[in-house]
């Protein structure tokens, strides 16, 4: 898994975009198999992003709108969910 670090300009840059048929932005308390539906539907069509950590309640204040993982080990539910689509 990567871990990325962004600055403060990344960062605004990243809560600028706006969800669309080929951005999602989920909460990281997002349920591993609501994810995966996500990530499926995105497979089935023309692909995209699927971002985790961010809310996307854009009347949020931007500092308010991260909820990422406290540490790397606490997404492992969320990248082992066991392919059932295929």
């Amino acid at each position: 898994m990567d871990i990325r670090e962004y600055n403060a300009d990344q960062e605004a840059e990243l809560l600028r975009r706006e969800e669309s048929h080929f951005l999602d932005f989920k909460r990281s308390n997002i349920a591993p198999g609501k994810l995966q539906e996500t990530i499926v539907a995105f497979a089935n069509a023309d692909g995209g992003e699927v971002i985790v950590g961010i809310d996307d309640d854009l009347t949020l204040p931007p500092e308010r709108r991260f909820y990422g993982f406290s540490k790397p080990e606490d997404a492992n539910n969320h990248i082992s969910v066991p392919d059932v689509a295929g």
